[in-house]
């Protein structure tokens, strides 16, 4: 293990305890949107529960990098919305657009 134990949230547990790095940083640029590359200082690492004894992943990553995030997920979850409404705007568009087309269609007379 590596010497940089502290005391860190388990997700195991769902509690602070004293953990510890199982292996060094992973630099790595598959943690999405290039992160990595935007910033060398977001890193995977493999943390150990001195309590539980589960290794689990996780990421460090400077906080304007999850602030970024955290403004671009609000923004989709707005864009979904607005999304849900014009979906339901035209399927409501469409079916009074059948509801007429129905009511113009001429009756034949019975002979």
């Amino acid at each position: 293990m590596s010497s940089d134990s502290a005391v860190r949230w388990c997700p195991h547990c769902r509690r602070l305890t004293q953990n510890a790095l199982t292996a060094p940083p992973v630099y790595d640029a598959s943690l999405g949107n290039d992160l990595a590359e935007a910033s060398p200082r977001v890193a995977r690492l493999k943390r150990y529960c001195a309590s539980c004894g589960e290794i689990w992943e996780s990421v460090e990553a400077p906080l304007s990098v999850l602030e970024e995030h955290l403004q671009l997920h609000s923004k989709l979850e707005e864009a979904r919305r607005q999304l849900a409404m014009l979906r339901l705007l035209l399927a409501r568009d469409r079916h009074f657009e059948e509801d007429d087309a129905v009511k113009t269609i001429p009756l034949r007379r019975a002979a």
